[in-house]
């Protein structure tokens, strides 16, 4: 059957509805909030990471439970894939960090090796 909460809040609806008609019409017209995917991955940490509870975050946040449960969900069954873009770009900076310091010991060397043999 139905839960008692969920009948509660349908008498509730349907309270606010005869006290106010066109409350019910502007509760459907509200555009859902769009987050960014920074913004998600952000909530998702906070959760993750403090280990705090996603009523507290989401409170902090300003965002439904609803929505960061779906996030956190979204977030262990994916793995670390939704970072993916993240460690790759990482890899490609280290191997370019690695490249230059390699360049600038070559041009040490030679710098050294010329000044020795100048004149």
């Amino acid at each position: 059957g139905m839960s008692p909460i969920y009948g509660q809040l349908l008498s509730i609806r349907r309270c606010v509805k005869i006290v106010n008609p066109e409350r019910g019409r502007e509760m459907k017209n509200i555009k859902r909030r769009r987050y960014s995917e920074a913004f998600k991955k952000e909530a998702v940490m906070r959760v993750m990471a403090q280990d705090s509870s996603i009523h507290k975050v989401s409170r902090d946040l300003g965002v439904s439970q609803a929505s960061l449960s779906k996030w956190v969900k979204k977030f262990k069954q994916e793995g670390s894939s939704i970072f993916g873009q993240e460690e790759t770009e990482v890899k490609k900076l280290r191997a370019k960090v690695k490249r230059l310091q390699d360049e600038r010991d070559i041009l040490k060397k030679a710098v050294s090796f010329f000044a020795k043999h100048e004149g």
